[in-house]
């Protein structure tokens, strides 16, 4: 029986889902993808580090960098997601042996206009993580 994974119809939808998440907007982006070859947030659900700081500058604002890796045994990928200027951060149900962000998303919310923000990021599945950002990038991307 063949994997619903493997039609037509489900890449199409995976590239839908890149298209409305601005995913390609994110700085870094390109060089992931030159390392990684295209991929989704839903390729990386196992979070391997979690770090939270308070920021230099601006009052009330944190650093996130959220460290995400494949299932892929055969070829474990890794990125960081370093965010700066984080505010209204919301991290809930983590830890544990293993957390999992199974609908992380990054969407790029700067038409919105809202002062200093110009992402969101959540998990739109268990709604495990939730924060906005001015600044998002992807570091650290290893194969």
């Amino acid at each position: 029986m063949n994997s619903p994974c493997a039609s037509k119809e489900y890449r199409r939808d995976r590239i839908d889902m890149s298209d409305e998440t601005s995913v390609h907007k994110i700085a870094g982006y390109t060089e992931a993808v030159r390392r990684l070859g295209p991929f989704f947030w839903t390729d990386f659900p196992t979070v391997k580090r979690l770090h939270v700081d308070r920021a230099t500058s601006g009052v009330g604002e944190y650093v996130v960098r959220l460290t995400i890796e494949s299932d892929d045994a055969s070829a474990s990928r890794r990125v960081t997601l370093p965010a700066e200027g984080v505010t209204e951060r919301r991290i809930s149900e983590w830890g544990g042996i293993e957390t999992r962000l199974i609908g992380l998303d990054c969407v790029d919310i700067s038409a919105r206009q809202w002062e200093g923000k110009c992402w969101q990021v959540w998990d739109y599945e268990h709604d495990m993580i939730h924060f906005y950002c001015r600044d998002l990038r992807i570091d650290d991307v290893e194969q």
